[in-house]
């Protein structure tokens, strides 16, 4: 999952959906017309990408065509099946107010609502033709559950699918009981009504968990799916008869809770610099046009279409290098022969040219108190957001009791060592440098060699069980220090991780 992004996986996850469903109506085992449902996604695709196109242009945006493909196969999977000649009109409003929500109902340069909820909302007030959301059945269903389980667990977001489920199907489980007077029988029915043969399992896996209109961090997120959930309980009930779109509608509630809880401004950066950090390691300054208020240890989604986007596409994760008393943006990445589509483009990024950044969140940042002892271990390109943090310290003059372990490969390798080395002289950082390739160690090397273990961190810091550790780096090596860690006896509370997702 780390060498395919969030959205392409969404991308893959709804044409399996589609063409399934092409499948099951041509041998019968659903009841729809296959040729509607593909002529309809042709459609729906083609428009979607048109107006997007189009719009992008007038608003002197550079469109994301993933955005635009996703929300076509979103509005194919609930909308109709209709046929072209009598539901065109549909299906081009359904585009329409999908694609322009995106452009005109903003806040920040960053859009409010779901894009196909939004779309499939305005057919129902306008045409008075409410989503049928045919793709929920029992036929379905497993493809459905298989798809939307990746998908939550590419992007971890269990806790707010959590929320949302936890209290929806509680509600509806004490209304069926005590106001309905139901029996376990009738809950049970409820039940597998409710996750086999409703759009339930499609709306959570694919539009509840969408993240640039979701809030960014942990407790937000948790919020966020529980007001859905009450939402989609209460609105049915407090209106009956007149609302007769409910998941939208809650979905659409919820939008505006997450813009009112999350900054998810949109801004373009504008490249100044590069820095040679290493072989294959590169910082990148951007100037932003407007200084981004984030805490040290957050990152930013970053956008960068381009030709021949490969599998993982035009969206990236990085975390903010810089710190927030600098004025610009440091990004900095590690490069491999065989990269990525996005990190090429981003390597022959040029000066002045621009790049989009959103989504300011992460929850990897310093405590509030400042009498936390901290343990900071970094593998690699996992130095970043340690080197936010300690130049904050630094220009602030804020001292911290901070222990920093940052194993590398060479010692050519430890970026940003002149900046934690002056942390150490002026604020008494210690420092804990680690080598792993011992064949290349200088010999006048004072640090460390081989790999972080227990006995390392038991012998560098003998009250480890009273510090909180902060590990950063490719993702299976924060599973292991986490692993080594609760062997130690420290508890999850006291470790904070922020992983790395394509770096081995």
């Amino acid at each position: 999952l780390n060498k395919v992004t969030m959205y392409r996986l969404m991308l893959y996850f709804l044409l399996v959906l589609l063409v399934v469903a092409i499948i099951f109506s041509v041998l019968g085992i659903l009841s729809h017309g296959a040729l509607d449902i593909f002529q309809q996604a042709v459609f729906l695709v083609v428009i979607c990408w048109s107006i997007n196109k189009l719009l992008a242009r007038l608003f002197k945006i550079k469109p994301n065509p993933e955005s635009a493909l996703i929300t076509g196969l979103i509005l194919t999977l609930i909308i109709g099946p209709v046929s072209i000649l009598s539901g065109w009109l549909t299906l081009l409003v359904a585009a329409f107010f999908a694609m322009a929500s995106k452009y005109f109902l903003v806040i920040k340069k960053s859009h409010i609502f779901n894009p196909a909820a939004f779309g499939v909302v305005a057919v129902a007030l306008v045409l008075n033709e409410p989503a049928s959301w045919w793709i929920g059945s029992a036929t379905m269903f497993p493809f459905i559950l298989a798809g939307g389980l990746l998908v939550v667990y590419k992007i971890r977001r269990a806790h707010l699918v959590a929320g949302f489920l936890g209290v929806y199907v509680g509600l509806l489980i004490l209304n069926t009981l005590f106001v309905q007077a139901g029996e376990l029988q009738s809950v049970y029915l409820l039940l597998r009504n409710l996750f086999i043969f409703s759009p339930l399992i499609f709306f959570v896996g694919v539009m509840l968990i969408e993240p640039l209109t979701s809030p960014k961090t942990w407790l937000n997120q948790v919020y966020f799916g529980a007001l859905i959930g009450l939402a989609l309980f209460a609105l049915p009930r407090m209106a009956a008869g007149i609302i007769f779109f409910p998941l939208e509608l809650s979905l659409l509630v919820g939008n505006i809770f997450s813009r009112l809880t999350s900054d998810n401004s949109r801004q373009t950066l504008v490249l100044r610099r590069k820095e040679i950090l290493t072989e294959d390691i590169i910082g990148f300054w951007f100037e932003p046009t407007r200084p981004p208020i984030f805490n040290s240890g957050q990152f930013l989604e970053y956008t960068l279409p381009h030709r021949r986007s490969d599998s993982r596409g035009a969206r990236r994760y990085f975390t903010i290098a810089s710190s927030p008393t600098e004025k610009e943006i440091l990004l900095t990445t590690k490069f491999s022969h065989q990269g990525s589509s996005f990190k090429n483009a981003l390597r022959h990024l040029k000066l002045e040219q621009e790049i989009v950044a959103s989504e300011v969140a992460g929850d990897f940042v310093l405590p509030q108190d400042q009498s936390i002892k901290l343990i900071f271990i970094a593998g690699g390109i996992g130095i970043t957001p340690f080197r936010s943090m300690i130049k904050y310290l630094l220009d602030s003059g804020a001292k911290r009791d901070i222990v920093l372990f940052y194993a590398a490969r060479t010692v050519n390798d430890l970026v940003f060592k002149d900046l934690f080395d002056q942390a150490e002289t002026k604020l008494g950082l210690k420092n804990v440098y680690i080598l792993s390739e011992i064949d290349k160690v200088p010999a006048n090397w004072k640090g460390e060699t081989g790999l972080i273990d227990a006995a390392m961190i038991q012998q560098k810091i003998p009250d480890f069980k009273a510090r909180t550790f902060y590990v950063s780096g490719p993702e299976p090596l924060v599973r292991e220090i986490e692993k080594m860690l609760a062997l130690l006896g420290l508890s999850s509370q006291q470790i904070k991780r922020d992983y790395f997702p394509g770096y081995e």
